[in-house]
């Protein structure tokens, strides 16, 4: 094949060149020519040329290429005929807890979520809480972005915010009252206002031939040439540049021409994009408003997510065809149905697939599109997404498809990590180092619908924290574990009055639990686990552990396990610690038994003959005694309870390398320990 740099085109042309013969006198007469440096200089100009001009035509033809465009504009400029508009940054959003009780000052230090009940009830007059109201972390604003009232009774209120601050730009010149008028206004940092919480914030108004007495708000428009001829419509365009938006009015034909000296006035959201997520608790803990904060403390005891910077070149080559699926007439794909739903705001991730729907009434099976979502908070997508849903896709799905929302299988996974450590005195930054990067590795929201887990990974990615931070790890061993919260509130009671029941069932990814041929000594724990100091003596780790007694002939009931309990046992239960240190008396634990005064009356049974996938936890209301409450499972305040106790299965598979098989299936570390040594 044929090169077209300049050293060889030169190489060519002398070699044509020595090659011709003048047909007068039939000799080579080149030869000696090109010997002279002017001829080569001159040869090199001309393939220095040449090469240049096949660069650019090399060039022309790559950046024609979608997958092979190396210039932003080439994106820009053909993510238009995809109808997509690359985006502005974007504003994190998230939430406050506003109250007038001041313990909430000492929020992430000596008051934490979990505590918010025992605020005092308000008794004052309603205070209105408006859009717009200001709030700081300190480094950025926020706003609140909708209106709430304080009102009488309350202890606290949890409100929305966006990250920003409002602003605007007014123009000084006058319209010139020509068709299409555009107005543009040079900032970097104006919001995209993609979703309708943050399209409130951006406006433009318009006072028609400058008559200041007459504000009017212009519609916005995906485009102008959907107005009406007596509308007062403009729509809006981002520079390749980023650096200014343009405000189109119409003709008089699609939306009303501009009267002459018409000013404009954009109203915006400022925004900070990506710097402005905010990833800790507690940060945000001002309010700027001079008349809520006597009165109101606030602060945040969840991030905030969602904010952007300026969409770049790699991200319009990905996002404007599947956009362009979602601006299409039709939907006919998962994947359209996919980015559909991934455009609702507030939503992280979705998986699609084709199933069947059971009519409740008629009780007939039905094919039926099935879909699951997570929010950016990395919570179950809310029932609403349903109808949001249907809203974005109407007239141009199927008529016939029938679409069903489920919760996603939330897969999640204890790892406990042990090594040996040496080159460095700080252990517990090792300790913290190597968890903070197993959490972030395994946290929900970096992981994806029917992910797969592979235990031998997380040794790489620990033996390269060592490498990258200089220390030596060694003897990395890992137990791996599957989880299941049994949230408090969600015990039924049992048919032996005062107790309190929950089944578990463990995903079909675990296709089989260990037992205890193989040299395990336990094969289920519990832990029960209190999130107050009064109560940290009722903590309790249960276990089953193989029954010695087992089998025995002519006892059927006499079965394969039998359960101990202990105190609350943090560490990570390996089989050399259960041997060496639990199930040895007076090593480190000792058993709580039947018949000493704080044993509790739990009951803890496994399906033996089912691999131990499912089983039933039974916990008492009362403590041993008959008159102290245990667990308090007939509370009101449900959510109080779930943030209170936490009751969690574990079970370690037969295998740490696995696939989830459903297509709303994720895995994710729910806990991660770590002993260095």
């Amino acid at each position: 094949m044929k090169s077209f740099d300049t050293v060889s085109i030169q190489a060519r042309l002398l070699e044509y060149l020595k090659r011709y013969i003048d047909p007068s006198s039939e000799s080579k007469v080149w030869n000696k020519i090109l010997n002279d440096s002017a001829i080569q200089s001159l040869l090199y100009a001309i393939a220095e040329d040449s090469a240049e001009s096949a660069r650019y035509f090399e060039y022309l033809l790559k950046e024609a290429k979608w997958d092979m465009m190396k210039n932003p504009s080439s994106a820009w400029n053909q993510a238009a005929y995809l109808g997509y508009n690359p985006h502005r940054k974007i504003s994190s959003i998230g939430t406050v807890v506003f109250s007038h009780d001041a313990t909430l000052e000492g929020a992430g230090v000596d008051f934490f979520e979990s505590q918010l009940e025992e605020l005092t009830a308000y008794s004052g007059a309603n205070i209105s809480i408006p859009v717009g109201t200001r709030l700081s972390s300190g480094s950025y604003e926020f706003i609140t972005s909708e209106t709430l009232t304080y009102a009488n009774g309350i202890k606290y209120l949890e409100v929305p915010i966006i990250q920003g601050v409002r602003s605007y730009i007014t123009t000084i010149t006058g319209a010139e009252g020509i068709e299409f008028e555009t107005v543009k206004f040079v900032r970097e940092d104006i919001e995209a206002a993609l979703d309708d919480v943050s399209q409130q914030f951006l406006t433009v108004t318009v006072y028609l031939g400058g008559n200041i007495n007459n504000p009017q708000t212009a519609t916005i428009l995906e485009d102008i040439y959907l107005a009406s001829p007596t509308e007062l419509a403009c729509d809006i365009h981002t520079a390749k540049d980023y650096s200014y938006i343009s405000v189109r009015f119409g003709d008089g034909l699609t939306g009303i021409k501009l009267p002459q000296g018409s000013i404009v006035r954009l109203d915006y959201l400022q925004t900070a994009g990506s710097s402005g997520n905010i990833s800790e608790s507690f940060e945000i803990n001002t309010i700027l408003s001079d008349n809520l904060s006597p009165l109101l403390y606030c602060t945040n005891f969840s991030p905030t997510l969602g904010g952007d910077d300026n969409e770049t070149m790699e991200s319009i080559r990905e996002n404007a065809p599947s956009y362009y699926l979602i601006a299409d007439r039709s939907i006919v794909t998962s994947e359209a149905y996919v980015q559909n739903i991934e455009a609702i705001p507030g939503i992280h991730k979705a998986s699609v697939s084709e199933g069947t729907y059971v009519d409740e009434i008629s009780a007939i099976e039905f094919p039926a599109i099935l879909f699951t979502a997570i929010t950016t908070e990395g919570e179950a997508a809310p029932a609403s997404t349903y109808n949001s849903l249907l809203t974005r896709t109407n007239n141009r799905r199927p008529p016939l498809d029938v679409i069903v929302q489920e919760d996603p299988d939330l897969i999640a996974l204890y790892l406990g990590v042990q090594a040996t450590v040496t080159g460095t005195q700080d252990l517990a930054g090792v300790e913290t180092g190597i968890q903070t990067l197993l959490e972030k590795e395994y946290d929900i929201l970096e992981q994806s619908f029917t992910n797969s887990f592979d235990g031998s990974e997380d040794v790489s990615t620990i033996w390269g924290y060592g490498a990258d931070n200089n220390v030596s790890i060694a003897r990395v061993s890992e137990t791996v574990e599957g989880v299941i919260d049994l949230k408090p509130s969600t015990f039924v009671e049992s048919t032996v009055s005062s107790y309190f029941e929950k089944t578990f069932s463990f995903s079909p990814v675990f296709t089989e639990m260990k037992k205890f041929e193989d040299g395990k000594v336990y094969c289920i724990k519990v832990q029960i686990r209190f999130y107050c100091e009064a109560c940290e003596d009722s903590q309790r780790t249960l276990f089953l552990i193989a029954n010695e007694e087992y089998p025995s002939p002519g006892h059927p009931e006499v079965l394969p396990y039998r359960m101990v309990q202990y105190p609350y046992i943090e560490e990570i239960t390996t089989k050399s610690f259960m041997e060496n240190v639990v199930l040895t008396p007076g090593v480190g634990y000792e058993e709580i038994e039947p018949a000493d005064d704080d044993y509790i009356n739990f009951t803890l049974t496994v399906d033996y003959t089912d691999d131990l996938n499912s089983g039933k936890l039974i916990v008492p209301l009362y403590k041993k005694d008959g008159t102290s409450l245990y667990i308090n499972f007939n509370t009101a305040d449900e959510e109080e309870l779930d943030d209170i106790v936490s009751i969690k299965v574990y079970a370690e598979p037969m295998e740490t390398a696995f696939t989830a098989t459903e297509y709303n299936e994720m895995i994710y570390a729910d806990e991660v320990v770590v002993e260095i040594s």
